[in-house]
């Protein structure tokens, strides 16, 4: 530590206001993205000033990322006892995670953490399955009052698919619940109270599962890491969802099965729906548009790496007349020509100039387009130019692009409408 008292002439309160504005700038807001920083430590060896500033702001030192290991245990549980003691009474976000095996029931990390069980507020677990059933952490139990958002991830659950744990079960406060790489249902949690799901690896069937025991979900991110689950779906009701993404992961096993799921899964008041796939692409089959028209709230659709019949899309948009933002880059449509037909015609109307068959109050649009294509659609941004805001054109043929089609393009561009090309 310098002997030089450099802060001096700054006010310990000012100092800390500022700690707390560069520790967000080095980390920001989100758990997910937590490092512990050398910087903050580095803050207390500047001088006494910023020492004693540092070590007087509970909350530079609430959030936490300890990557734990048996050879390191003394150091890092040393580590973790200090920053803890440092954060006083503020709630916790802690991510902790186990380097490597064999995993260690007894690690003294995790006895502490269990020990201040009732300031974890956000929390994220990636430890193997056992850890959650037979480690100190269970003396936590029942006493997760603040604990209002939860991760866990366990690399070795495929051999505890029937276990059931419930360290968690006892948490009031929890809204959010996050899973990677496990049987999200292994945990008992009260699913009733859940209204966000930022991540969860589970097949079909158990995403439908986990919307029939969330009632109160807004928001779910499911990845799809099965998609030939043959079980029965339950039909699901659910009336408080907003926001759906439905993402097939790079390592997804079987062909798609997503027509039951759109058979039996009844989302009324949905705002967003996302659906992205990685090669090979799923088919989307005919009961997509079935499961859009029970839908009247639709304002946000995203087909990503899919594939399409053009009258299977062109119908599924005919039922979503709510719908102001499009993304279908990356969509392999049968017959592309025929829907961007589709897409320019009107209905009847006094001189031919009725609404828009399709999506009539589309306002943003993001389309891959062939080079066969690329005239039709031209033709559909001159028709819309009225209403579209923002046009995202991905096609591998703009290289060589027709002069005529660009100079129509770059015609309609105005302050409202902005028509980007990649």
């Amino acid at each position: 530590m310098v002997n030089r008292d450099i802060g001096g002439a700054i006010l310990p309160e000012i100092l800390s206001e500022i700690f707390l504005h560069f520790l967000n700038d080095v980390i920001g807001p989100d758990l997910v993205n937590l490092k512990t920083p050398l910087q903050l430590i580095q803050l207390t060896h500047i001088c006494r000033s910023w020492r004693i500033a540092a070590l007087s702001t509970p909350r530079m030192w609430s959030r936490f990322d300890l990557v734990i290991s048996e050879e390191n245990a003394r150091s890092e549980s040393a580590l973790l006892s200090t920053w803890i003691t440092r954060s006083g009474a503020c709630p916790l976000q802690i991510r902790l995670a186990w380097a490597h095996p064999p995993f260690s029931s007894h690690y003294p990390a995790l006895e502490i953490l269990a020990q201040c069980s009732e300031r974890w507020e956000d929390m994220l677990f990636k430890l193997p399955m056992l850890a959650f059933g037979n480690s100190p952490l269970i003396a936590a139990r029942g006493n997760m009052p603040r604990l209002t958002r939860l991760a866990v991830g366990a690399p070795d659950a495929a051999k505890y698919t029937d276990l059931s744990w419930d360290i968690f079960s006892i948490a009031p406060k929890l809204t959010s619940f996050q899973s990677i790489n496990c049987n999200p249902t292994s945990f008992q949690i009260l699913w009733g109270q859940l209204t966000h799901i930022p991540a969860m690896s589970v097949d079909i069937g158990g995403s439908v599962q986990v919307l029939q025991l969330s009632s109160k979900l807004h928001k779910a991110n499911f990845f799809h890491y099965n998609l030939s689950d043959s079980r029965p779906y339950p039909v699901v009701l659910h009336s408080s969802l907003k926001t759906l993404s439905i993402r097939q992961t790079l390592f997804s096993s079987g062909g798609s099965n997503y027509s039951d799921l759109f058979l039996n899964v009844t989302l009324p008041n949905l705002q967003s729906l996302t659906i992205s796939a990685f090669p090979p692409p799923p088919l989307m089959p005919a009961t997509l548009t079935t499961f859009l028209s029970r839908i009247t709230t639709l304002d946000h659709l995203s087909l990503r790496g899919c594939v399409i019949d053009d009258t299977i899309l062109s119908q599924s948009l005919e039922v979503t007349w709510s719908l102001t933002h499009l993304d279908i880059r990356d969509v392999l449509i049968a017959d592309q020509n025929n829907f961007l037909e589709r897409v320019n015609l009107k209905t009847d109307g006094i001189g031919g100039s009725g609404d828009f068959v399709l999506v009539p109050k589309l306002k943003i649009l993001g389309i891959t387009v062939s080079s066969s294509g690329l005239e039709l659609f031209t033709e559909l941004v001159e028709h819309r130019a009225g209403t579209l805001q923002h046009v995202h054109l991905q096609s591998n043929r703009l290289s060589g692009l027709d002069p005529h089609l660009r100079d129509r393009l770059e015609k309609v561009q105005s302050e409202t409408l902005s028509v980007l090309l990649s």
